[in-house]
């Protein structure tokens, strides 16, 4: 049984933005790099009116679809420009999905929290306080979509597990629990070693346990769900890293709608059709010219990247 078409129940059209790559933390299993990253936008005023100018022209293109643009760093919150970003994503009527180690103040998330859709904040027990993190999470909670992974970090493993019981108490709170691989670069090096109680933990809470948040969206902007049709005329959804990890995800030479469907925006303000190494560009931020009107013949052997395994897409 093979794939030989994948599509969306929705009409949307989702952007990965890489806004940096500067972290606020300086923990020790993360990329060196992560600890002298740079922000890409360097002027506020100027910025801004390159954002703007961007998101207008992508607005014009969008029309009535759902827009889902998932915000990444470093940590993003701390661009100059995440302001300007979010706030036209919220007047937009689009989606904004937020991942950060939530080192923002309080008084920050009360300005910006209800404006973002999906809060992600990942929990590092090496750098984070937990009572302000606690804090801030219960208040996400009540404004708008929010989920913790909780890095069990094995020699602060107490302080991870207390943090972990701690966000299960809460309500409407996603929770998810996560090994941690040491890094020297961006490719996972080697797993902490773990005892066998610990092993025992993780196995019992590694799937994410999911709650219902406060914010819903609106009819006829979801993000809908992905299918893949077979070729002995079944339909299933798509489990994006079953594909991955279990070979299926061989498309080569199958028509996509990467750049129609789906944009990549890397750390130089570089606009790609999709993450995969083969993929085109269509321009930056500053000179961005719209989105694809036709399909593109996928190139690479395997489709290694899971948001791009969701992209439309169908044997020739």
């Amino acid at each position: 049984m093979k794939p030989i078409k994948i599509y969306n129940d929705s009409n949307r059209l989702t952007i990965d933005w890489t806004l940096n790559t500067l972290c606020t933390y300086h923990c020790s299993y993360c990329p060196p790099m992560l600890h002298r990253g740079t922000n890409v936008f360097k002027d506020k005023d100027s910025d801004k009116e390159i954002v703007v100018n961007f998101l207008n022209k992508l607005k014009a293109q969008a029309g009535n679809r759902g827009v889902h643009i998932f915000i990444n760093g470093g940590e993003p919150t701390i661009s100059p420009v995440f302001e300007t970003l979010i706030d036209f994503i919220n007047d937009a009527g689009w989606y904004a999905y937020v991942n950060t180690n939530g080192s923002r103040s309080l008084d920050w998330w009360e300005q910006y929290a209800h404006k973002i859709f999906k809060v992600t904040v990942s929990y590092h027990p090496e750098t984070v306080i937990d009572e302000e993190i606690f804090d801030k999470v219960a208040y996400i909670g009540t404004q708008t979509n929010v989920g913790v992974f909780t890095l069990m970090y094995p020699p602060l493993w107490d302080k991870s597990l207390n943090a972990f019981n701690r966000f299960s108490e809460m309500n409407n709170v996603t929770l998810g629990a996560s090994r941690v691989f040491k890094r020297d670069s961006l490719q996972a090096d080697s797993s902490y070693d773990y005892n066998q109680e610990q092993l025992n933990w993780l196995e019992q809470y590694s799937n994410v346990t999911f709650k219902s948040g406060v914010k819903n969206f609106a009819e006829g902007k979801q993000y809908g769900n992905t299918f893949a049709v077979y070729d002995n005329d079944t339909t299933a959804l798509v489990d994006e890293v079953d594909f991955v990890n279990n070979r299926k995800n061989n498309f080569i030479g199958w028509s996509c709608r990467m750049g129609a469907d789906h944009l990549f925006i890397n750390t130089d303000w570089l606009i790609r059709e999709a993450a995969c190494n083969n993929a085109g560009f269509l321009g930056t931020v500053e000179d961005f010219v719209g989105l694809n009107t036709t399909s593109t013949t996928c190139k690479d052997q395997w489709c290694m990247c899971t948001a791009d395994v969701l992209i439309t897409k169908e044997a020739p």
